[in-house]
């Protein structure tokens, strides 16, 4: 299992010491990611992904749940309608219009997602305001610090 442990640093230099102790501890450099407040990062440091910036998986998640939830409303809605004589073709209806709500629910959500920065920095927020980076790696739960 694999756990993150974030570290919020005032600047670049001190970020970039911090990756230099981290890979002197023997953590390896593709486990290190750096994020900044909206500035660019330098080429020599690794930078966060999108998926790990914004909020765009969760996101994801709650559009395919409304998605799925008012698919399925519309398909019901189209079975009662429509007078679908049998009852497979029934079931086929609700099945495919739950299936396209989950798809168009996702896709749209994540969208709006990717605009908005991931939740999980948000206790560090008044902090991350000013002029700083931020650092995390990504290890095993097993391996302990030495």
């Amino acid at each position: 299992m694999r756990h993150r442990v974030y570290y919020l640093l005032p600047d670049l230099d001190s970020a970039r010491k911090a990756m230099d102790e981290l890979l002197l501890s023997r953590i390896e450099a593709r486990h290190i990611r750096f994020m900044t407040n909206g500035k660019r990062m330098p080429d020599d440091m690794p930078e966060a992904t999108v998926f790990q910036k914004t909020d765009i998986i969760h996101g994801a998640g709650l559009g395919m749940i409304a998605g799925g939830l008012l698919g399925m409303a519309l398909g019901a809605a189209i079975v009662l309608y429509f007078d679908v004589g049998q009852a497979g073709m029934q079931a086929a209806v609700v099945v495919i219009a739950t299936l396209c709500g989950l798809l168009f629910g996702g896709w749209a959500a994540s969208l709006a997602a990717a605009a908005i920065p991931n939740t999980r920095f948000a206790p560090s927020t008044p902090s991350w305001s000013r002029d700083g980076s931020c650092c995390w790696r990504t290890c095993r739960r097993a391996a302990s610090p030495r």
